[in-house]
């Protein structure tokens, strides 16, 4: 089933920043940033967003940030829930693009966020080392959602380099090991999962994901058997799932830092702790979701 067509015939609107982004020719990664600002007649429902940067061979992720000018209207449950999440009460959606994806963040029928008349993108692009001077035109498509949003979309992240994440053991890799970590975040609102999306290094094989509710009861979120950084997707959960306040979301990855791993950066391997280069490794998990209702087992994506 494909939970993810019909982009073709929505309202698309195409964002660039007023120059392309210089990437400098560089024998290391680097971390650049633009910004794209916006302005429109009114705010307006959005039911999708993807990034496209043009300088494939050298991309290694891109993350978005949009941001409001001005007030955005919240409730109070979302207000806490958008301090818990972003700790910006500027910022609208963030978002972003790795190798495999479509570089596309969508969402169910009525689901979504609205775009502030006005404000600006933050684009954080990582690249891979450069062998010349080159022109990025990092393109961002909004696609107007034919209807209202009734449930604003919010991005919730479980990071093995967050202290709240509660990482077993310490996220170091050590020479000439296969170790598994495990990582868990308890939800502090009643949450409605619409999508998901896991995120490893080279070293990443096996990532594994479950909630626990508080009554116990146990519900497989998702099982990735063998890891490819080239090939990451958002998974759509459908029908959408409701969590309560005090669900447990419980992660397991197993990295392999041995010589039978091909694709090791390092040969010999070596030490390999957490960070943002490829070089580096990582432990992530987002969580699109919007405020949680029993009734929620009832939606699809596609009704």
């Amino acid at each position: 089933v494909k939970l993810f067509a019909g982009l073709e015939n929505l309202s698309e609107i195409v964002l660039t920043a007023p120059k392309p982004l210089f990437v400098p020719a560089s024998s290391g990664e680097q971390l650049l940033q633009l910004e794209i600002p916006f302005e429109f007649d009114s705010s307006f429902p959005v039911s999708a967003v993807e990034v496209q940067p043009k300088l494939l061979r050298s991309a290694h992720h891109a993350l978005y940030k949009i941001k409001s000018e001005g007030m955005i209207e919240k409730t109070s449950a979302e207000e806490m829930l958008a301090a818990d999440i972003f700790q910006d009460p500027d910022l609208v959606m963030v978002g972003g693009w790795v190798p495999g994806t479509g570089g596309d963040i969508r969402f169910p029928k009525g689901f979504g966020f609205n775009m502030p008349k006005k404000g600006k993108i933050v684009v954080e692009m990582h690249y891979a080392p450069n062998p010349k001077d080159a022109d990025d035109n990092v393109e961002i498509h909004i696609f107007r959602s034919p209807e209202k949003i009734k449930r604003n979309c919010y991005f919730v992240g479980i990071n093995a380099e967050d202290p709240g994440s509660n990482v077993e053991p310490n996220f170091d890799i050590p020479a000439d090991t296969v170790i598994s970590f495990t990582m868990e975040k308890t939800l502090q609102q009643n949450l409605t999962l619409v999508s998901m999306i896991p995120h490893m290094h080279l070293l990443g094989k096996i990532f594994t994901a479950i909630a626990i509710k508080p009554d116990g009861d146990t519900i497989p979120l998702i099982k990735i058997k063998n890891w490819d950084f080239s090939w990451q997707e958002n998974y759509a959960i459908n029908p959408l799932l409701p969590l309560p306040k005090g669900t447990r979301i419980i992660v397991k990855a197993t990295y392999n830092n041995t010589v039978n791993n091909i694709i090791d950066p390092n040969y010999p391997p070596k030490e390999v702790k957490a960070g943002g280069k490829t070089t580096d490794e990582m432990l992530l998990f987002i969580l699109i979701a919007t405020l949680g209702q029993n009734s929620d087992n009832h939606i699809f994506w596609n009704k």
